[in-house]
């Protein structure tokens, strides 16, 4: 990820944990927007703040899981 999107995407964040913006304006204003809106078509499921809370925090197990596995490999 490029210097400036990474600094858009913790600038979301903040917000986000401020309180500023909702888990769903999170969700489709993020990177992981496509994949999260791709998870609701292919799950028949309605974006709404409820799946895009779950969604990201299974989005950050996974990147801390690959993490973990990249970290004992090196």
């Amino acid at each position: 990820m490029n210097t400036e999107k990474k600094v858009i995407e913790e600038l979301l964040q903040q917000q986000l944990y401020e309180g500023k913006i909702s888990w769903l304006e999170f969700m489709l204003q993020s990177e992981y927007c496509d994949d999260y809106c791709l998870y609701c078509e292919k799950n028949g499921i309605h974006a709404n703040e409820q799946t895009a809370q779950q969604f990201f925090e299974q989005m950050l197990h996974e990147e801390e899981k690959d993490h973990r596995q990249d970290t004992f490999i090196d």
